[in-house]
């Protein structure tokens, strides 16, 4: 194990990407398109960036679409602005699709990417053919975030974070693993947690974001979100157990959103694991319906 090495190839794939810069009235958003079918904006969780995205379109979503991938505020190309709120972010996405020329996507929130993509369908409903929110965000109790200070050494220093990710691997997955599940995990998934956290480097390229996540995006979904007036057909994939986004949130989006679809998992933790093709085919499933051929 070499931390200088496993940063010198983090950095080599993200130099890697063949992303694109659209100057908006809310600053540059680095985003990267691929694909041909109905559009999908994926919205990526903390830690991520359109490298995030990436990994979550090969795993769950397929290739079959017209993927977007941005990097949310915060994170890799895609600098802080003043106001890095969901609702600034949501009008951030509307002014991309300006820029590609795109009326109408499905939106893909992933995780804390899941409040910017429920605002999204709130504020362009008209913009949204549909919502998928894949262990979103949920309102109610957050989990407490520790003092800023600490969360911006860990996340701000690619040595500490290395060094947690590397000799304290198995504590970290606690905070996407259950740990009931943890002792059930294959060698594979083991694997797939590991390259999920490593993923993450170079971690200070996404210390900006991390932090406003933490401290303003994810609070933002309880500040009164009008759950009930999303029209748009939305599809809600969550696990039981996730140790992260509670479950209780999702059911209270499930209940409150009148065209919401429900997916739900026993076991799998915040990464859904082991239902990566169930996933993929209820996507399909649910963008076959509600968006092909629709206007």
């Amino acid at each position: 194990m070499s931390f200088t090495k496993d940063l010198d190839n983090a950095r080599k794939k993200v130099l890697a990407l063949d992303s694109n810069i659209a100057d908006t009235p809310h600053g540059k958003i680095e985003y990267l398109r691929s694909g041909k079918g109905v559009p999908i904006l994926v919205s990526h969780g903390m830690t991520g960036g359109i490298d995030q995205g990436l990994g979550m379109v090969d795993n769950l979503i397929g290739h079959k679409y017209d993927i977007i991938c941005v990097s949310r505020f915060g994170y890799l190309k895609t600098p802080l602005p003043g106001d890095a709120s969901p609702k600034a972010q949501a009008d951030a996405y509307a002014h991309l699709l300006d820029h590609l020329g795109i009326d109408r996507v499905v939106i893909y929130g992933n995780s804390a990417g899941g409040t910017s993509a429920i605002r999204f369908a709130l504020q362009y409903p008209e913009r949204c053919k549909g919502l998928i929110l894949h262990s979103s965000n949920v309102p109610g109790v957050l989990a407490p975030s520790p003092p800023r200070i600490v969360m911006k050494i860990v996340f701000g220093s690619n040595v500490i974070y290395w060094l947690l990710t590397t000799f304290f691997l198995k504590i970290m997955m606690l905070m996407f693993v259950p740990a009931s599940f943890k002792k059930q995990l294959t060698k594979e998934q083991y694997i797939h947690v590991k390259d999920v956290f490593r993923s993450s480097l170079p971690i200070n390229l996404r210390t900006k974001g991390i932090l406003n996540d933490g401290y303003v995006s994810n609070p933002d979904i309880n500040a009164g979100y009008p759950f009930h007036e999303i029209h748009v057909p939305t599809l809600i994939i969550h696990a039981m157990d996730d140790p992260v986004a509670k479950f209780s949130g999702a059911q209270e989006l499930a209940n409150r959103i009148p065209k919401a679809t429900f997916l739900l998992f026993e076991t799998g933790g915040h990464l859904t694991l082991g239902h990566e093709e169930e996933i993929k085919n209820s996507v399909a499933e649910f963008v076959s319906i509600n968006a092909v051929n629709k206007s």
